[in-house]
């Protein structure tokens, strides 16, 4: 399981610093119900890790107005014909939440994409789905991206949101593919399985 944790963490990190670095003024918001899961080996290190190589080695590098272990926001603070500092540059961020079994943290947080880490271990999954659609839709149209991911074979896990997910994603709405991992269900439609 750690090497399935890791993976899609690399995944999702690789997709928060891609519209850090080519968005400007995107918000990439990471959610998971355990600070751990963001820090420590979590997707937010293995994000920061990427943009430290970028910056380092590449011509991409941007300047940080914000450097945090839970937010970096790609800026830098200048001064106008004034005197007064402003901010500028990309003005694009990753931001991590933890929501310590509070789903009302993710209401108002609009953004271009929005990840929950280990949605198998998150019990509020449901609820903070729901709440944080209309940071990334208006009037049911999606103008920024939701994706869970996770395994649900911990001790205690909190599956059966994402289970629903994938038997009912229009309910969610998620995107729809046929069910041709299930038996005798091919005319169902279901959310997307990577094993």
């Amino acid at each position: 399981m750690k090497s399935r944790r890791k993976g899609y963490s690399y995944k999702g990190g690789a997709m928060a610093v891609r519209n850090y670095y080519l968005i400007p003024n995107s918000k990439t918001y990471v959610y998971a119900s355990n600070k751990q899961y963001l820090t420590d080996d979590g997707i937010l290190t293995k994000a920061w890790d990427y943009m430290d190589f970028i910056d380092k080695h590449t011509a991409w590098g941007k300047k940080r107005s914000v450097n945090t272990a839970m937010r970096k926001r790609a800026g830098f603070i200048s001064k106008d014909e004034y005197g007064n500092e402003v901010e500028m540059g990309y003005k694009s961020e990753i931001i991590g939440v933890t929501l310590k079994d509070n789903p009302d943290v993710v209401r108002g947080k609009r953004a271009k994409l929005i990840l929950f880490e280990e949605g198998g271990s998150f019990s509020e999954l449901g609820a903070a789905w729901q709440i944080a659609r209309p940071s990334v839709e208006q009037d049911g149209i999606a103008f920024g991206t939701m994706i869970v991911w996770g395994t649900g074979g911990d001790e205690g896990s909190a599956f059966e949101t994402m289970k629903d997910m994938f038997y009912h994603p229009d309910g969610y709405n998620c995107l729809e593919f046929d069910n041709i991992w299930d038996e005798n269900t091919a005319t169902n439609k279901c959310g997307f399985f990577c094993p």
